[in-house]
């Protein structure tokens, strides 16, 4: 599930509570005024030898002529467990944690007139890593949207070597295996459950071709896995009337279940069990569409 928000940070940080993000991956304004980008168009001939696309034009917005400040990270560090920091070499003064394992993207272009890579701080005691990529992917890509936008490898790179390991998550609603082949590349320990058969048999030969270690079961969603329970997480892909039961208590105290509820359109709701039959709804964001969440197999 991702939530998207169009806020102010600071005000945004300040709503959260502490430490309720296992990992925060950040790219802020670096204060060194790039904050547009000119179209460059490439000839033909060039495009057709590098299979890259015209540079996309980017607006002059003004949005990166300082840093953010002290309260920015403060709030940063309260509401994150873990931090991976973009431009650290610019917010020395603000980062007084001292660890090893940062990263650097090598860009793998030398000498131009932007540097030849990107420093990252994170907070893990990891042995510093480089990633080698060009930066001509980001037109392979389709080009950019943003004009400090970097590539969709290297965040897969990052969730691969930073995301926590361990988390043992139930999937109800398999579909193609799709996200519960991302959840277990990152090493979580899934267990998801598809009632159609069809599906069922498709996600099979999918996780199959992917060689992804993934628990897989022919069953009804409403009940869960009760056999394998607690789960840390449980994530539901269809839309239930109501939140069932039988879910909430496959939960650890702690774990966290998200779940679109709703008859037509849905509201995803994330409700935290914070006791042996005691749960606290966190978040709810509206106007959703899934597929109903039905019993039995089919």
């Amino acid at each position: 599930m991702i939530n998207l928000y169009n806020i102010d940070c600071m005000e945004a940080l300040k709503e959260f509570k502490d430490n309720q993000f296992n990992l925060a991956i950040i790219d802020p304004p670096y204060g060194i005024g790039i904050s547009g980008q000119k179209e460059v168009k490439k000839k033909r001939a060039q495009r057709n030898r590098s299979g890259a696309q015209n540079r996309k034009y980017h607006k002059e917005k003004k949005w990166d002529n300082e840093i953010p400040n002290k309260e920015y990270f403060k709030q940063l560090f309260r509401v994150s467990k873990n931090q991976i920091i973009w431009g650290a070499n610019y917010f020395v003064e603000h980062l007084n944690k001292g660890k090893k394992g940062w990263v650097i993207w090598d860009k793998q272009q030398k000498g131009l007139w932007s540097s030849d890579g990107e420093i990252a701080y994170t907070s893990f005691n990891k042995p510093t890593r480089i990633f080698l990529q060009n930066r001509i992917i980001l037109q392979q890509e389709g080009g950019t949207i943003h004009p400090t936008q970097k590539p969709v490898k290297l965040y897969e790179f990052l969730l691969m070597t930073y995301a926590k390991e361990g988390d043992k998550i139930l999937e109800i609603g398999t579909g193609s295996g799709y996200q519960a082949a991302i959840l277990s590349e990152i090493g979580c320990k899934v267990y998801s459950i598809e009632r159609h058969r069809d599906l069922y048999l498709k996600a099979k030969k999918n996780l199959f071709d992917l060689n992804v270690s993934v628990k897989l079961f022919y069953g009804d969603g409403y009940l869960g896995l009760p056999d394998y329970s607690p789960f840390d997480k449980i994530i539901v892909t269809a839309g239930a009337p109501e939140v069932p039961d039988q879910l909430k208590k496959q939960l650890i105290i702690g774990g966290i279940l998200v779940i679109p509820v709703g008859i037509g359109s849905q509201n995803m709701k994330v409700i935290l069990k914070t006791g042996l039959n005691d749960y606290e709804l966190i978040s709810e964001y509206k106007n959703f569409k899934f597929v109903p969440l039905l019993r039995k197999k089919q």
